[in-house]
């Protein structure tokens, strides 16, 4: 057998070097801008040739991109060619970042990066895997409890079909298996064999889809034939539709409604959700929140296709929000048999479902799409200053050049003054400079400035003078981008919602010299763990808060089997400790690592942080510990999301070390598996928490237990 199927080599990160550019013949890789993710140079001419096993095609992703934008394109641009540069059949050309999969012909790719003489940025960072080309997809072993589409995931390559190992199997790759079956939307993502174990082999492990794919083996994954599972672990699926030659499927799916989660964000381009147990009754007294935020620029259209809900609008509705539910316009209330579609206004939409004590019906299904707005104005919160881009060729038309429009009172100094392209006039303007005035209310921080061009002095005028205001708001969920143009009787809105950086890391003592850079990070039973978080941001009024922290031994649950090490500001466990911070924005504590059970072989922690406004007495930072939560008066605070780990239990017998020693020391010592850098994470702030997940598997004998990174994936 291992003479038939052709297995991919192991899969390998290809680091940028000065020159940049290379080849690349792993099945399976990473590669990024230079200097990524520092700011690229100018004219740069990078190409990066992918080529694979004859038989295998390419897909080609991005984790990031952050370029000098332009709607065609024309500065600084990343080009994907499905083959060589010669063969001149250009895939798409980009310089806004994309969800979208590219996927080649035949087995090469190339990526070609340019950068002109002015305007830089990060870069990008990219990734790509290969597949065989007769692939092709089936579910099997369903049964009469289970409609048609449901069953064990299986795929076919060289004569044989193979099953996918349950390993980070989800609901969002259950999404791609079912639309690629056309068998509707997915209900679950059983795993443990639940459908029967399959024969052949494994084919995919630790499959990581993102829910835009068109098929599953554009999913990031291990690679093919690439796993460390058994049949007992083989991943199925629950779809909502049928065949054509089965009959409609009946369902049961009642549920407690005590025991169930709803509401999520969402951030792919498009994608689709659901009312709890759709297409079940949904449960009494529920209430869900669904966040969709894209990409800047972007606008979100959401469409409901099966509306079955208690009659009437007074009892159970479904709000559709214009932004943050809680600080956003409602744009419509939607009832019992509506259908329509909703456009937001902005690059984030919030979508509440609210049902009373009585009458429960089939409940909604859903699905959005994202679109760029071409706008003459684009703003960009970043993470010391705000980016305004007018186009020039808007300035022309109300009869005003590039060079009229300036910062007012600020056009002299160097640092205020705009870079002017023949497309777009782009201000970089700092939070803490340049006129930028920050305001406080309530639980909202705001950065303002405008930008102006006027008629010049004389004793008439027949042009309006034009005003651009621009602000960065940090509301309570989410960083929020706002601009708009005053003209006398035009205005033009455009607003957006952004990241926030945070930046959290394992110490190897209480010094807080050293950083844990070994991923696994391996520890003894009962040995202090210390951490470090810290908000990246030029803002130095801001602090750091940690709300809650709760330990469990499933990644997915924390109500069933949980630990508490603090929670709403009261320490529960006698080993937790806090440490006395550096500045606000940085907050240190630790705790004595432990398992639950030697049947629950790993531990996951979960902390909710909160960011406020520092040295302020009545916000949540400043209160400690609370017996029943309840909202600052009059104050801001913030919530986030990071993710650490993971840390394996020590080998038995292993030479103790030094802790105030470089980590670079101690990873001969533990012979980590790899390493990589603390987790600095742009984490999505529309979440109700900052969370800090901190994942560590307490192994009873070897280092053969699996962990997530270190830096795990959002």
């Amino acid at each position: 057998m291992d003479n038939y199927w052709w297995r991919p080599s192991t899969p390998t990160t290809e680091s940028p070097s000065s020159s940049c550019g290379g080849f690349l013949s792993s099945a399976s890789g990473t590669f990024s801008s230079p200097s990524y993710p520092g700011y690229y140079p100018n004219n740069a001419n990078c190409v990066w040739e992918i080529q694979v096993n004859s038989s295998y095609l390419i897909n080609l992703g991005f984790n990031s991109l952050q370029l000098e934008m332009h709607s065609s394109c024309r500065f600084d641009y990343v080009e994907i060619f499905d083959g060589s540069l010669s063969s001149n059949v250009s895939l798409r050309k980009i310089c806004n970042y994309t969800r979208d999969i590219f996927t080649s012909s035949y087995n090469r790719m190339t990526i070609r990066f340019r950068s002109d003489v002015s305007i830089q940025n990060t870069g990008f960072s990219a990734w790509y895997n290969s597949f065989p080309r007769d692939a092709s997809l089936r579910l099997v072993d369903w049964n009469s409890s289970h409609p048609a589409c449901a069953g064990r995931v299986e795929i076919y390559h060289g004569g044989q079909w193979g099953t996918v190992c349950d390993d980070n199997w989800g609901i969002q790759d259950a999404q791609v298996v079912c639309r690629q079956l056309g068998c509707g939307y997915a209900v679950s993502a059983p795993g443990n064999a639940y459908f029967g174990s399959g024969s052949g082999p494994i084919t995919l492990d630790d499959v990581e889809c993102s829910g835009v794919e068109s098929n599953l083996w554009q999913c990031r994954n291990r690679g093919w034939f690439s796993h460390d599972c058994a049949h007992r672990e083989d991943a199925g699926v629950i779809c909502t539709g049928t065949y054509t030659t089965t009959p409609d499927p009946v369902y049961n799916l009642t549920r407690p409604a005590t025991n169930y989660t709803c509401g999520g964000f969402l951030s792919q381009s498009s994608g689709s959700f659901f009312s709890p147990f759709y297409p079940g009754n949904y449960p009494n007294n529920a209430k869900c929140v669904w966040d969709i935020e894209v990409q800047n620029n972007y606008r979100v259209t959401v469409v409901f296709r099966d509306v079955q809900l208690e009659g009437g609008c007074n009892y159970d509705y479904i709000e559709v929000f214009d932004g943050p539910y809680h600080s956003s316009p409602l744009l419509a209330r939607v009832c019992d048999g509506t259908r329509g579609s909703f456009t937001s206004s902005s690059n984030f939409m919030s979508i509440r479902f609210i049902s009373d004590g009585s009458v429960t019906k089939r409940g909604f299904q859903a699905e959005y799409y994202s679109k760029f707005f071409n706008g003459s104005t684009k703003l960009l919160c970043l993470q010391n200053h705000m980016q305004a881009s007018v186009s020039v060729g808007y300035l022309l038309s109300l009869g005003y050049s590039a060079r009229d429009l300036v910062i007012p009172g600020w056009n002299r100094n160097y640092q205020c003054q705009p870079q002017i392209a023949s497309s777009q006039v782009t201000f970089t303007v700092p939070y803490s400079g340049c006129g930028t005035i920050q305001q406080v209310d309530n639980d909202t921080i705001t950065y303002s400035n405008f930008l102006k061009a006027a008629v010049s002095s004389g004793i008439i005028r027949r042009r309006k003078d034009l005003l651009i205001h621009i602000s960065c708001k940090m509301l309570q969920n989410t960083w929020v981008n706002t601009m708009y143009i005053a003209n006398d009787t035009l205005e033009i809105k455009n607003i957006q919602y952004s990241n926030f950086d945070v930046n959290i890391s394992f110490y190897t003592s209480p010094s807080f010299l050293y950083p844990v850079t070994s991923s696994p990070y391996y520890v003894d039973l009962n040995q202090d763990l210390y951490l470090q978080a810290e908000i990246l941001h030029s803002n130095a009024s801001l602090a750091l808060f940690v709300d809650t922290c709760v330990a469990s031994p499933d990644p997915n649950d924390f109500t069933s089997l949980t630990y508490d090490l603090i929670r709403s500001g009261c320490v529960k466990d006698e080993t937790y400790q806090s440490y006395q911070q550096p500045s606000p924005n940085v907050l240190r504590f630790k705790f004595s690592s432990f398992h639950f059970l030697s049947r629950f072989p790993s531990v996951y922690l979960q902390c909710k942080m909160v960011v406020c406004r520092a040295y302020d007495a009545l916000s949540r930072c400043s209160r400690g510990c609370i017996v029943r939560a309840k909202r600052g008066v009059g104050s801001y605070q913030e919530k986030v999301d990071v993710a650490l780990g993971p840390i394996l239990l020590q080998v038995p017998h292993a030479e103790k070390r030094s802790l105030d020693r470089p980590e670079v020391d101690l990873e001969e010592e533990a012979s980590a598996q790899g390493s990589s850098h603390s987790a600095t994470l742009l984490a999505g702030v529309f979440l109700v928490m900052l969370l800090a997940v901190a994942a560590f598997a307490l192994g009873r004998g070897t280092r053969g237990a699996r962990g997530l990174p270190l830096s795990s994936r959002m």
